[in-house]
């Protein structure tokens, strides 16, 4: 934190705040809109699928909540104690999310492995299943092959992760979820209906 930091808020705005005067929180949110704002960019660079709305949001839920919890007396000023309140909840809040996004990480990971698993070849080589996916693509509907195409990067060669598709979709990372599982189980149907023709 910044040492030479001014506080932001003159002591008659805050005490009219803490006394639950609606006008003068607004005030003290206003005299801070620009720090929240850095904060949230900083918090985004380190967690870039965190949304930038709902940090917002949350960072002026703990000004709030400063508000109410700051006591002068005790020394320091406001803008040093609400920034550095916002700081420890935007840790948390990446904190959690890079749990989750691992634990997603490895969800994928196994969920990848378990339906390769299920794909049948003569030799159950990746690089063999690959290439029946790529040929069986075209005969799926628009939004199983994407999903199917970008998470396994069957013609990009990156694969990406279900959380990933679900944004650049506009959906849900469930619902991607899904859609993968009713590609497959398209793609595996139009291989066991010919299955020698695909694999001479």
């Amino acid at each position: 934190m910044n040492p030479l930091l001014p506080d932001l808020v003159p002591s008659d705005v805050l005490e009219q705040a803490q006394a639950g005067n609606p006008t003068a929180q607004m005030d003290i949110l206003s005299r801070h809109h620009t720090l929240i704002a850095v904060k949230v960019q900083r918090a985004r660079r380190r967690c870039p699928w965190l949304a930038a709305d709902d940090l917002f949001a949350e960072a002026q839920v703990v000004v709030l909540k400063a508000i109410r919890r700051f006591h002068p007396a005790r020394g320091g000023h406001f803008t040093r104690y609400a920034l550095r309140s916002v700081r420890g909840r935007f840790h948390d809040l990446i904190r959690r999310e890079q749990s989750q996004s691992d634990a997603r990480i490895h969800s994928d990971a196994e969920t990848n492995q378990q339906l390769l698993d299920e794909f049948p070849t003569p030799r159950p080589h990746r690089l063999e299943q690959m290439q029946q996916i790529h040929e069986l693509l075209p005969e799926l509907p628009d939004r199983e092959r994407q999903v199917i195409d970008w998470h396994f990067g069957v013609t990009t060669g990156s694969a990406q992760r279900l959380e990933w598709i679900g944004r650049r979709m506009g959906i849900s990372r469930q619902r991607a979820q899904q859609l993968l599982h009713r590609g497959y189980r398209m793609l595996r149907e139009r291989l066991d209906a010919d299955p020698l023709a695909r694999l001479v």
